[in-house]
């Protein structure tokens, strides 16, 4: 009889700390979508799904879904980088886009962060600053929108056929809110006959 009232008691016991620990847990989690949805990323990313659901449903599924702390950790390791964190926020809401997508962004496609590994390794071939470049986004023609390696940085174009420093946005956030400005000004189109992404309406 003692032996049993013991297992009920440390059973009990067990089951209070698991709780204890999942409350905890859940808690965290909670605080996590608290900040990310308090983030002005978040926000801009938002208000970019809200015009892709409103004007071009089929690629709203482009999008990735978020990618992980533990995912992002992994490639700054691998590839001895440091993610600026309004581009880390980013991640954390969406890993990027589909490799089939033609490029939400103006046929600029955003990197997952599987695509940023592969790309990673060409765009840093060409030596001719001593920061590290870290792809972010692709053109169809071999063009890259890069970060620098560091706390936080700006948003800078690269030309294949003649490599500089253009910078275009102070930051992956900037670039997030000036994208939903253009969309809400009517600056991209759908064509979905043509391309699987949005075409700068200049372009046409």
């Amino acid at each position: 009889m003692k032996n049993l009232i013991y297992i009920v008691v440390v059973t009990l016991v067990s089951l209070t700390a698991a709780a204890s620990t999942l409350e905890k847990y859940s808690a965290q989690q909670e605080s996590k979508i608290a900040d990310l949805q308090n983030d002005t990323v978040f926000e801009y990313l938002n208000d970019i799904k809200i015009w892709l659901e409103r004007n071009a449903k089929p690629i709203k599924s482009n999008l990735n879904g978020a990618a992980s702390e533990s995912e992002i950790k992994r490639v700054e390791d691998e590839l001895n980088i440091q993610i600026p964190k309004s581009l880390r926020s980013a991640y954390l809401i969406h890993n990027g886009e589909k490799t089939s997508s033609s490029g939400i962004f103006g046929l600029w496609r955003w990197l997952s962060l599987s695509d940023m590994r592969e790309e990673f390794k060409f765009l840093n071939m060409y030596p001719d600053t001593d920061t590290i470049r870290i792809p972010v986004l692709i053109s169809p023609g071999g063009d890259a929108l890069y970060v620098e390696s560091g706390p936080e940085s700006e948003i800078i174009e690269w030309w294949h056929e003649r490599p500089s420093r253009d910078v275009k946005h102070d930051n992956f956030k900037e670039f997030l809110q000036w994208f939903a400005n253009e969309l809400q000004e009517g600056e991209y189109v759908y064509l979905p006959e043509d391309v699987s992404g949005l075409v700068e309406k200049s372009e046409l």
